[in-house]
């Protein structure tokens, strides 16, 4: 039982149905960093992890937990000054929940097949909701599915300005379309990996073109350049230890890039205008992130030790910069510059001791192709976590960042 419903959490892993039980105000607008809710997959997290009972995890996971601990330690310390105790609460429960997600996906008695399967088929229905949303350019509502309304004509919303014409960008089941992206980073390196092992299944090809056509349509800057620079560290490692790819791994490569080609193809002047800062949502969304960057500073400054509280960047910011409408305060567009100013020098640097131990556990079997993917995906996570917020900041990008580093160490560690 427990087995099948880590499969079903993967599967349902993109869709955000929640249970919202406070929702934020700031400014008497709607405040999302300081909303509280609950999850239908974190629902589903929990029940696995209850009947699933003792845990039982590869050996050389056990340094990997203990460093965990120190950190939930650090967390719940910084939690104890946070400015705003109930978000920074909030925000350490769903760390509980990406904890319990990454340790049922390094349990032993799932298979690593059935992972990943999982994870493509629940990215399959919003693959396919993306192209509706480019297309159509609006996507419908569902409180039952997690389906906020968006519309082409709609500020606020995430679109390509072309001179007089707007593109809508593909959100698929997901709160932004940079999320969208970094999934499908992972899912396409997930399958390239399967293609390196010499799965062969037709199934994987024809996913391969799917996945790389909605890839294109996220208009993902950051999850473009995650997977550019991934796979030429991958590429380049096979070549260091003369590692021919595998003509199975070359075939999900092609298909991939079939996807792209043809998405890109239809979609060539967006794609151009997303690296034109001569354009006005470019220009602006590149000064947002510069301002961003200013404020994280004084944000910092006001607890560098032990940090503002997780959670609590944009309820400092408002403090500090009154006056503005809700959406204006935003979390500086990188986790790491994110995490030093919540959970403080403290916490940042027992984060960085559980990630060089993460990194050893990888780096043991660097020669093989587990290791090659392994730090292909922490280098994917790197540059994501580079450029944006949410693998440390929204709930998706927590159970992302879990279930890739769980995977990466249980393909590292798992036995050919």
């Amino acid at each position: 039982m427990a087995t099948g419903l880590t499969y079903a959490v993967l599967f349902l892993l993109p869709w955000q149905t929640r249970w919202i039980f406070s929702e934020g105000l700031l400014n008497g607008e709607h405040w999302e960093y300081g909303t509280f809710s609950l999850y239908a997959v974190e629902v589903i997290i929990l029940v696995a992890i209850f009947l699933r009972g003792h845990l039982v995890w590869f050996s050389g996971l056990w340094k990997v937990q203990r460093r965990i601990i120190l950190f939930f330690g650090a967390c719940f310390l910084s939690l104890s000054f946070a400015r705003f105790f109930d978000g920074a609460l909030y925000h350490l429960l769903h760390l509980c929940f990406a904890y319990a997600l990454f340790s049922l996906v390094v349990d032993t008695r799932v298979q690593t097949k059935m992972l990943l399967f999982s994870f493509f088929a629940g990215l399959v229905t919003p693959s396919f909701l993306a192209w509706f949303q480019v297309l159509m350019g609006n996507s419908p509502a569902s409180t039952f599915f997690g389906l906020a309304f968006q519309d082409v004509s709609i500020l606020g919303t995430s679109v390509i300005a072309m001179g007089g014409d707007r593109l809508l960008r593909a959100y698929g089941s997901f709160p932004h379309p940079n999320i969208f992206g970094g999934y499908f980073v992972v899912a396409i390196i997930f399958l390239m990996w399967l293609g390196w092992r010499g799965k062969k299944e037709i199934w994987l090809s024809a996913i391969a073109i799917l996945f790389g056509s909605v890839f294109v349509l996220t208009f993902s800057r950051s999850a473009w350049l995650a997977l550019v620079v991934g796979l030429i560290f991958i590429v380049m490692a096979a070549w260091r230890f003369h590692t021919r790819p595998p003509p199975h791994f070359q075939t999900i490569a092609f298909f991939c890039v079939i996807g792209m080609l043809a998405a890109g193809s239809i979609f060539s002047q967006a794609i151009f205008t997303r690296f034109d800062t001569s354009e006005r949502l470019e220009a602006l969304s590149l000064s947002e992130r510069v301002n961003g960057y200013e404020q994280w500073g004084e944000v910092f400054l006001k607890n560098f030790v032990i940090g503002v509280g997780p959670g609590g960047y944009t309820a400092v910011l408002s403090v500090l910069f009154p006056g503005q409408s809700a959406w204006a305060y935003q979390p500086v567009h990188n986790v790491f510059l994110l995490m030093l100013s919540e959970i403080g020098l403290l916490g940042f640097l027992v984060f960085v001791w559980w990630g060089m131990t993460v990194g050893k556990v990888i780096v043991s079997v660097f020669q093989k192709s587990q290791g090659f993917f392994g730090i292909g995906f922490c280098i994917v996570i790197g540059v994501l976590a580079l450029f944006d917020h949410y693998l440390w900041s929204l709930w998706p990008g927590l159970a992302l960042s879990a279930f890739t580093i769980g995977m990466t160490l249980r393909l590292s560690l798992e036995k050919d």
